[in-house]
């Protein structure tokens, strides 16, 4: 199938070496006034082309989305050397399965084979296409992830800008994390204001817990429902003279539990935080106290079904609360084994209740 070529995105100077490769050259400011050349870093060419299955590496340095891509195209990051897949994975293993020895891709070109550039076309790859768009919980883990790996380099973020003069976009040779945020803001299409809501919603959260509220699929709300409560708990843990390390842990927990009432209570509220106990929250709303014996009253079969479904429901909130508490980075410890004991006696409890529903019938 003939390879098509799709339309060049915007750049600030372009060159064309002698195979007709556009290529975007970057400059650095040292001082006002002052340009240093460096190294170009973006290549603008996109193309839908059949790679050879055992040529595509799966890049996992950030996850892939939940949601399944509206095309069938995997989309692969062209590097001087490697073909990264960066969405779709899911279709690269099925056509694996399948025994396929190719797949047909829409393939980025991109002249270096910096991490940092590959990581960036994952992270914003569905924010910038028709390829759909990320829950709202990737787009906090993606910022917050790309935020980290550039905070463990020494590498200038002005050299993977798009270029161009959108509004709000500025840079300042000062203030290096400042200019990260500017760079996805330049990179996301999005406001540094906006950039700057998602790594407040994703700090203090861990990877394992931010999974969790991922495979919840929970909207923006619920962020900003756990905003306050959040900014409470880390002031408190500040005030404690906690290190970075404690208040992560603790934090994590906390929303975990927080996005358990917030799915239970029909994603209307979260309750408050109390100081007044340093315990962490164990969960009692789904306790359902039934009666020990079903005496049967004429037509109570409505009634019945809403008792199991009840009991259902409760044993699903249990199960989320375990696989939380399973994906913090805090368990091992004796407060962990606590809850997890707490949390599978109820279940137990319930699952005995919803068994005797169906003796009963």
């Amino acid at each position: 199938m003939p390879t098509q070529s799709l339309k060049q995105e915007k750049i600030s100077k372009i060159h064309q070496d002698p195979q007709g490769i556009l290529t975007q050259t970057k400059t650095d400011q040292d001082s006002p006034g002052i340009l240093t050349e460096s190294k170009p870093v973006l290549i603008s060419s996109k193309e839908y082309k059949h790679i050879k299955l055992e040529d595509i590496i799966i890049y996992n340095g950030i996850l892939d989305y939940i949601e399944p891509k509206p095309s069938a195209f995997p989309a692969i990051v062209k590097t001087p050397s490697k073909h990264f897949c960066v969405d779709g994975q899911y279709l690269i293993q099925k056509a694996t399965i399948e025994k396929k020895s190719s797949i047909l891709c829409l393939v980025i070109h991109i002249n270096t084979d910096s991490e940092l550039e590959i990581a960036i076309q994952k992270a914003t790859i569905r924010c910038i296409s028709d390829e759909g768009m990320p829950i709202f919980p990737e787009l906090v883990r993606n910022c917050k992830k790309l935020l980290e790996i550039f905070l463990t380099t020494t590498e200038n973020p002005m050299l993977y800008s798009h270029g161009g003069n959108r509004k709000g976009i500025q840079y300042d040779p000062a203030n290096r994390e400042n200019n990260i945020r500017v760079l996805l803001a330049d990179r996301y299409g999005k406001s540094v204001s906006t950039i700057n809501k998602y790594l407040n919603y994703g700090e203090y959260i861990n990877e394992g817990t931010l999974e969790t509220i991922i495979q919840s699929k929970v909207g923006k709300k619920y962020f900003e429902a756990a905003a306050s409560n959040k900014r409470r708990l880390i002031k408190n843990l500040k005030s404690e003279e906690k290190d970075e390390d404690c208040i992560s842990k603790k934090v994590s927990v906390y929303m975990g539990h927080w996005l358990q009432e917030w799915c239970e209570c029909g994603k209307k509220k979260i309750t408050p935080i109390n100081f007044e106990s340093h315990a962490i929250p164990v969960n009692t709303r789904c306790q359902i106290d039934l009666p020990t014996v079903f005496g049967h009253q004429g037509e109570v079969e409505h009634e019945e079904e809403q008792s199991e479904q009840s009991l259902r429901q409760a044993l699903q909130s249990f199960g989320l609360a375990i696989y939380t508490n399973l994906n913090n980075e805090s368990y091992g410890t004796d407060e962990s084994f606590e809850q997890l004991k707490e949390q599978f006696s109820q279940v137990i409890t319930l699952s005995n209740k919803l068994n005797a529903i169906k003796e009963v019938v």
